[in-house]
């Protein structure tokens, strides 16, 4: 294949935008609490890229919530560690091929009460460019106006908390990277799935690789920031070269193309040589429920291998005279069989040993894999040798191969691949002889429960004599016989029962014992369940242990003595029966009461009644209900006042008061009771707007619709009345003055603000002096806003009146005014 050759003469930055980028993936990994480890895995072009590509000064990336992209965190990840990936078969390496791994690491904390959105929050990182010599997608240098192919890093994660209990995941990872190449007209195949953590549920899918939004090499800062962060989603795809016949159903032109299994195991055959880039996509299920989704891209490298054959594999049974046996074969072993006849030979050769080359050794080795089963089989049914060296001289070699006694499922057939694999290169190729082995063994009666048989079911009345039920279990073969039990949840010393069996004194195959049950009256708790199931389960020591176990059950069933239900009632409707009641609205300063009744129709045996808040006390909101205890009929008052002071109705508006009767003849403390719940939402009080009003005090003040027009010197005098028409409780209402407005500042005026209840008042009182003109403007307008308040809780109310005064000063008289010309002091009063 043709390679490029890249001759870097640019500066640095333009370096960082280099080809370099193979692949990689996000990792989050759950530590304990809401602390997690954020990882990025970039795996980085050896031979293509330029070091100076590299960020090991760390990286940005971003945290956004899914639902509307909003940016819930911003992460810095630093350098962590650089290792080169490792061939799978080191002698197939070749310099076309180099790819290290780098790894950016942190610890991250992800709130709970911020990371709670039900539709999660993906990560996102953004990096350019990806190497310009792929194949099947245009990536070239976005220097010189191409189209320019970069990497959006991607990881869905769920939130952390989930119908309010916190969600505990950690993504998918431990994904192996490509490590070989693959050659031209030869299968390819590789693991290329993951592990999780939680045992989720991971399904793989090719799909089209993300792009960057630009060609820069990382996004651009915004001013005035120097750093660059990813932006949020939608992030573009790269664009196949659709014009050479690929997209997203023809990544690579194979044939077969590539796949890739629900389990993530990648296969291809290519056709071409080049170098292709591929993503896979990775969901993760809970329960049937997709809850993440992480991206790993990668590129592979497809190159012309010289020619050579997959091994030969046949197969012979122990009497055979040769090996005939090729692609498929059918063995039945007998029951009781010596180990050494329950064996098969396999012979493997490779005609590669025959070429022309001296001393041409091919390598091949031998593996087991059982058919639907996951069972290890590589040490177990195969020779301690695995694997031989073949030579021209010596082509041929061949393995031993025995099965165990006891097949892989009781009574049927089971297929193992017998895989031979030589060393050739990139991959070892494979082939494979399918056997189907069939072991017989013994026949075994199983164990078997003669009592009970098959379950005992059976009811006893508390204080009722002890009782006793045989267990019985026999094995027709003599087999030594494992008796246990399992219990719904109790111990049976806790409830009066006693089990014993006998291993001693019988023969084997055969077991004896009881069951015994004293529901003594009061000496154990019964008040939980009424209800025991006993599980027996018999099993014998039969060979292979195939035979399922048998089982028995004893079902036992308390019943108490008889005795009537207490029945409780309330006297809010006529309907008694009714156990949910809804009280309806009632606003604060009002009082609820009602009674409560309890019924019993056992004559002479105590009864309580008692009452609760739901999520709550009732002292916490002033209620009060007094136990009551008696026979027969008893009942007790619900009285309730609502205060103001006990209720934030903004968070708490609704009440639920439940009420329980008793009956104090639990005898063995069986629980007998009735409830009633009544239901209640509270509203604020209603509130009467106080009101305010100016009253006139000076009859030679003329005031019109709180407005007047006065002279300097001329005096304002007026009572400022509040009232309110609340009674039940008063309310305490306030008079003030909240703002008075004028060109020039009002002085001298008094006024104080009153307090009080139902009716009060305050003067006012101003004559205004020429300090009330500037500029030679001798009129002036005032208003004094003056308002009156209430203190009724969640419903508080205002009334406000403003008073307009026109002030201005007195027009002059002295116009014609002469003043005289002489002084006559003689004190006939004229020009003294």
């Amino acid at each position: 294949m043709k390679r490029a050759l890249l001759i870097f003469l640019l500066t640095l930055p333009l370096l960082s935008r280099a080809s370099h980028i193979v692949g990689g993936e996000f990792e989050l990994i759950f530590i304990s609490g809401n602390t997690y480890r954020l990882n990025l895995i970039l795996y980085f072009d050896e031979v293509h890229g330029n070091p100076g590509a590299k960020d090991l000064n760390g990286l940005n990336v971003r945290i956004f919530r899914k639902s509307d992209d909003f940016i819930m965190q911003s992460v810095f990840l630093p350098f962590v560690s650089q290792e080169n990936v490792a061939y799978s078969q080191m002698e197939c390496s070749i310099g076309e091929l180099v790819t290290s791994k780098l790894i950016y690491s942190t610890l991250i904390t992800l709130s709970s009460a911020e990371f709670n959105h039900p539709s999660g929050y993906y990560i996102a990182w953004e990096r350019c460019c990806r190497n310009y010599d792929i194949n099947n997608i245009f990536s070239q240098d976005p220097g010189l106006g191409s189209i320019y192919a970069g990497q959006t890093f991607y990881l869905e994660i769920p939130p952390v908390v989930m119908n309010g209990q916190p969600f505990i995941n950690s993504s998918p990872r431990l994904f192996p990277p490509l490590s070989d190449y693959a050659c031209v007209n030869k299968p390819y195949y590789v693991d290329f799935g993951g592990t999780d953590d939680d045992g989720d549920s991971l399904v793989y899918s090719l799909t089209t690789p993300l792009n960057t939004k630009t060609a820069d090499a990382l996004p651009p800062p915004i001013f005035p920031s120097t750093t660059s962060f990813p932006r949020p989603r939608p992030y573009p795809l790269v664009n196949w070269r659709t014009d050479l016949g690929y997209d997203a159903e023809h990544m690579m032109g194979g044939s077969p193309d590539l796949e890739i299994s629900d389990e993530g195991f990648l296969t291809v055959t290519p056709t071409s040589d080049g170098l292709f880039v591929f993503a896979v996509k990775c969901e993760e299920f809970r329960n049937g429920v997709k809850i993440g989704e992480t991206r790993r891209d990668f590129q592979m490298l497809s190159v012309i291998c010289k020619t050579s054959a997959a091994p030969i594999i046949k197969g012979k049974k122990l009497d055979d005279a040769s090996f005939t046996y090729v692609n498929n074969m059918n063995v039945v072993f007998p029951p009781n069989l010596p180990a050494n006849e329950r064996c098969i030979q396999i012979e493997v050769s490779d005609t590669d040993v025959n070429n022309d080359f001296d001393n041409f050794t091919e390598k091949i080795k031998i593996k087991a894999k059982a058919i639907g089963n996951k069972a290890n089989l590589n040490e177990v049914i195969l020779p301690a040798v695995k694997n031989a060296t073949l030579t021209q001289a010596n082509g041929k070699v061949i393995f031993t191969i025995c099965f165990d006694e006891c097949p892989l499922k009781p009574n049927t057939p089971y297929q193992i691949d017998i895989i031979a694999a030589d060393d050739a290169c990139a991959l070892p190729l494979l082939s494979t002889l399918r056997v189907t082995v069939t072991v017989q063994t013994p026949p075994n009666a199983p164990a078997t429960f003669i009592n009970p048989n098959p379950d005992l079911i059976a009811a006893l009345e508390e204080g009722s004599a002890k009782v006793t039920w045989p267990i019985n279990v026999v094995d027709a073969d003599g087999d030594t016989l494992t008796v246990t039990y399992l219990t719904d949840g109790f111990l049976l010393d806790t409830l009066g029962m006693e089990l014993e069996l006998d291993y001693n004194n019988a023969p084997l195959g055969l077991v004896n014992g009881s069951l015994s049950w004293d529901p003594v009256c009061d000496g154990f708790n019964f008040a939980a369940r009424q209800n025991f199931i006993i599980k027996m389960v018999a099993d014998d020591k039969d060979f292979c242990s195939y035979n399922k176990a048998d089982t028995a059950r004893f079902n036992l069933t308390l019943t108490p003595p008889p005795n009537a239900d207490p029945v409780i009632y309330t006297d809010l409707i006529p309907d008694q029966t009714l156990k949910t009641i809804d009280g309806g609205t009632a606003r604060i300063f009002e009082k609820i009461e009602f009674n409560v009744y309890g019924h019993d129709d056992d004559v002479g045996y105590p009864i309580t009644l008692k009452g609760f808040g739901v999520g709550y006390h009732l002292i916490d909101f002033n209620m009060t209900f007094p136990d009551a205890t008696g026979s027969n009929n008893i009942e007790s008052h619900f009285s309730w006042p609502l205060e103001c002071d006990v209720f934030d109705l903004d968070k708490k508006d609704k009440f639920k008061i439940r009420f329980i009767v008793e009956d104090k003849n639990n005898k063995c403390k069986i629980y007998q009771a009735d409830t009633v719940e009544v239901n209640y939402k509270i509203l604020p009080p209603l509130n009467a707007s106080p009101e305010i009003s100016i009253q006139n005090l000076h009859p030679e003040t003329s005031i019109a619709l709180n407005e007047a027009a006065i002279f300097t010197g001329q005096e304002i005098l007026l009572n400022l009345k509040g009232t309110d028409a609340d009674e039940n409780p008063l309310d305490n209402i306030k008079i003030e003055l909240i703002d008075v407005s004028g060109n020039v500042s009002a002085n001298g005026y008094s006024f104080e603000s009153v307090t009080g209840q139902k009716e009060i008042n305050s003067p006012f009182k101003w004559q205004p002096d020429c300090s009330v003109f500037a500029n030679s403007n001798y009129e002036n307008n005032y208003e004094f806003t003056f308002r009156v308040f209430d203190d009724r809780c969640f419903t508080n109310l205002a009334d406000t009146v403003i008073l307009k005064l026109n002030v201005k000063d007195y027009t002059s008289t002295d116009k014609d005014f002469l003043p005289a010309s002489a002084i006559t002091p003689n004190q006939d009063h004229k020009n003294d």
